[in-house]
């Protein structure tokens, strides 16, 4: 979760091809500068605050949202996304749904030879 103040800037040094930081962005042309409403928009912020001591707040409450959060579920959100596709973070988010076993007994739907 990235959190940002309203006053915030962003600069892409001349040559910049985009940075490594695991999301999808929409890197601007070089030697840019950007506001933190438009990083927004590009994929470098989730939320701007007003002032710097909201932003502060609003990235604690991120954190205690994060640590209370079960383990399986941020271990599949780290590893199995974002998924290359719909159906992809359909089984990957799927797969955090426990189920109960199953009674086996009855006919089968399928046999395997």
């Amino acid at each position: 979760v990235a959190v940002g103040e309203r006053g915030a800037s962003f600069h892409w040094p001349e040559g910049c091809n985009g940075l490594a930081t695991g999301r999808r962005l929409r890197v601007p042309s070089a030697a840019a500068r950007n506001t933190a409403v438009e990083a927004v928009g590009m994929g470098l912020l989730d939320e701007v605050h007003t002032g710097r001591a909201a932003a502060a707040a609003a990235a604690r409450q991120a954190v205690e949202r994060l640590q209370a959060a079960p383990p399986d579920l941020l271990r599949t959100c780290w590893t199995a996304l974002p998924a290359p596709s719909a159906d992809a973070a359909l089984v990957a988010m799927g797969s955090l749904q426990p189920l109960a076993p199953r009674q086996r007994g009855g006919a089968r739907l399928v046999r395997l030879r």
